[in-house]
């Protein structure tokens, strides 16, 4: 029979594994979560600054919400990959009140692909496609 000290003595050799899919679903959440409280920093957060075209989607997510007031929900479709990389198919619905008193109401349905990279303890997206999608709508 194993004594307290020899039980709690070997946790450290099997770590608990963390469930990285709700994480990557949890992190999805907090950017729809974000774009509807007009926080662009928070939904930005989400994303590694090193990406290949951030700053342009810096850019959009800032003009999205100072022209438009946004509903966002997301589902993923599939998700693959291990503790560090994650390659995930999501579908995200984004309505887009203008701001402006006329202004119209937009939705925007589209398949993202992301490719996410655990740095540290947190998730970062290092690649979205399509590039655009957050980029406000154009005026009719």
């Amino acid at each position: 029979m194993l004594t307290r000290r020899q039980v709690f003595g070997t946790l450290p050799l099997f770590p608990l594994r963390a469930d990285e899919a709700a994480e990557v679903r949890d992190l999805l959440a907090r950017m729809a979560g974000a774009l509807g409280d007009a926080s662009a920093a928070e939904f930005l957060r989400c994303f590694d600054r090193q990406m290949s075209g951030y700053a342009r989607l810096e850019r959009q997510v800032y003009a999205l919400l100072n022209q438009f007031a946004v509903a966002s929900s997301v589902e993923v479709l599939e998700q693959r990959g291990d503790q560090r990389q994650r390659n995930l198919e999501a579908d995200w619905l984004l309505e887009m009140r203008s701001l402006a008193a006329t202004g119209p109401l937009e939705r925007r349905r589209g398949i993202l692909k992301l490719t996410l990279e655990r740095r540290g303890r947190d998730w970062r997206i290092r690649a979205l496609d399509p590039p655009d999608f957050f980029e406000p709508p154009r005026g009719r």
